[in-house]
């Protein structure tokens, strides 16, 4: 619900789910350090009043930014708002609304790990697009997932 908070942030996921929403979208990457954090973008340029690629920065420096107003951009109005961590959306979640795992799934084992420390794994919703054994196996191994195959002509 970006139009009432910013993208990916806990206010957004509120309004989200105070408007009726059974299922969140939310994006996921990692920092250099490995924390899951919500960020759509490969870098925190449009989003927040920071520079640079997610996955070059550690924890603590997404920590030290702030969230623009909305879809972010050049215009947008710094908030007080901080990158949330998937943990710490998966507790606003808790009970209320799945998540669809945008994004996630090149390090799915990393955000399963946060779904299990949060007694959430029923909540998340994994997607993506590998070939069918990988999938296979990764549900597998994970029985208690959910999982939505993306369907393109060489992962059909």
């Amino acid at each position: 619900q970006w139009r009432e908070a910013p993208e990916n942030s806990l206010p957004a996921i509120e309004a989200a789910i105070e408007d009726g929403a059974h299922v969140v979208e939310l994006d996921v990457r990692l920092t250099s350090d490995g924390v899951p954090v919500l960020m759509h973008d490969d870098t925190v340029d449009r989003t927040t009043n920071g520079t640079g690629r997610v996955d070059e920065l550690t924890f603590a420096q997404i920590r030290e930014l702030r969230l623009k107003k909305g879809l972010g951009g050049d215009q947008a109005e710094v908030t007080e708002q901080i990158v949330p961590t998937l943990a710490e959306a998966m507790e606003v979640l808790r009970g209320r609304a799945l998540i669809n795992l945008d994004k996630a799934w090149p390090f799915r084992e990393e955000v399963l790990a946060v779904l299990r420390e949060t007694d959430t794994v029923d909540h998340g919703l994994f997607k993506g697009s590998p070939d069918v054994a990988e999938a296979d196996a990764f549900m597998a191994a994970n029985p208690d997932v959910l999982y939505m195959h993306i369907v393109n002509d060489d992962t059909a």
